[in-house]
């Protein structure tokens, strides 16, 4: 195939002569914008870095509330050195959960936030947890708060149940020695939940057996919970 050239070239170029000019200064083009747009990227950071929100203390996982409402579990940051408002201890050994709720239902420009709960705050009470990790909002806007990490008060890692609109906090379900409580799946009725032991005793069967009896030999697996309430009623009401 031929093509009859127009520019400065003279006389015919094939078909593949014209695209591979015609990549090229596309390709140029690009390089142009990309460069431009990095320049720009850099500029506006450069301008912005001021007012950027801090880091927070070990994020992990962020639930939606049905009212708009939307959590964060903030595990722990024994390293951290200083305060703030989104972060009010330093260090902060046991974590805490942060809430906000923006203009637009999760697409707005602006949002207004608050501290849930701070987990050194329960400590000593029937309510003491530490190192928030999984969560999930039911559709009531009850929160399910799974722990992984150091418990105080003698406690194993467990599950409870928050209710923002009233203020009560109560613990579901606990782990064993060393496990981790995470995972959350329930029934369409929400009358059977699905909970998540990991590593329980980290392997070690002087620890637990989990999720065999206590024998001091059967080496400890992970395994899934079945929770149903008695009466068939929904989980956490």
């Amino acid at each position: 195939m031929a093509y009859e050239g127009t520019g400065s070239r003279s006389g015919n170029r094939t078909f593949s002569e014209i695209l591979k000019q015609r990549r090229s200064r596309h390709e140029v083009l690009a390089g142009g914008l990309a460069t431009a747009a990095s320049a720009f990227s850099q500029a506006a950071w450069r301008s912005q870095r001021a007012s950027l929100p801090v880091l927070l203390s070990g994020p992990r996982i962020v639930g939606n509330a049905p009212n708009g409402d939307v959590y964060c579990t903030l595990t722990n940051n024994s390293g951290r050195t200083t305060a703030d408002a989104a972060n009010p201890l330093a260090p902060n050994e046991d974590g805490h959960i942060i809430r906000w709720r923006d203009t637009d239902r999760h697409v707005g420009t602006s949002f207004t936030w608050d501290i849930y709960l701070v987990a050194e705050d329960t400590h000593g009470t029937e309510q003491s947890f530490s190192d928030p990790d999984g969560l999930w909002a039911d559709p009531d806007g009850r929160l399910f708060i799974q722990t992984d990490g150091g418990q105080q008060d003698g406690l194993n890692n467990q599950m409870l149940v928050a209710d923002p609109a009233t203020g009560d906090l109560r613990r579901l379900f606990t782990g064993v020695t060393d496990c981790e409580i995470t995972g959350i799946a329930v029934t369409p009725n929400r009358r059977t939940m699905f909970v998540n032991v990991q590593h329980p005793g980290n392997g070690d069967p002087t620890l637990t057996n989990f999720p065999a009896l206590p024998d001091g030999l059967s080496v400890p697996r992970d395994a899934t919970v079945v929770i149903s309430r008695k009466g068939g009623g929904v989980i956490g009401s």
